[in-house]
């Protein structure tokens, strides 16, 4: 199992330009496990426009659905800091912020399968953000990334 990205493992990302070199600290295979919360239905109901009990419906401003989803996410991340207070306020914010910007098209029409399976990175040579040069943002940090992304050295 050569493979596997665990912790301890050294990942680059895989379709980058420069891929960048960091090591594991903590794999995270399934989220709501993690958080003992449903956190795939509750983002369903802010973003996916098909599922039954979608929140926003009447709501044609995009700003003000914005704001309101941004209310519900808040109020969700709080309720779990409150329960297990050990879990990472970062992973939680990672999960969002990912599955917003990349499963969610056509404006909630098409939503793709949701990540919930996260990798804590720490970068020693940074990737690049898709151009040319290794994007120093990244550079002696842990951020967390979907674990499909990531590929072994």
């Amino acid at each position: 199992m050569a493979n596997r990205i665990d912790a301890g493992s050294l990942v680059c990302m895989g379709r980058r330009n420069v891929k960048g070199q960091g090591i594991v600290l903590k794999r995270v295979r399934n989220i709501n496990l993690c958080a003992e919360f449903d956190l795939v239905d509750a983002w369903h109901k802010l973003y996916n426009k098909a599922h039954p009990d979608f929140m926003f419906h009447n709501t044609l401003n995009a700003s003000v659905l914005w704001s309101l989803r941004n209310d519900a996410i808040a109020a969700i991340k709080e309720k779990i800091m409150e329960n297990h207070p050990k879990i990472d306020y970062e992973l939680l914010k990672q999960f969002f912020s990912w599955n917003s910007a990349y499963s969610c098209q056509k404006g909630g029409e098409k939503i793709t399968k949701l990540k919930t399976d996260f990798t804590l990175v720490r970068w020693y040579k940074p990737p690049s953000d898709y151009g040319d040069a290794a994007c120093l943002w990244h550079k002696n940090k842990e951020i967390w990334y979907p674990t499909s992304i990531l590929k072994n050295l």
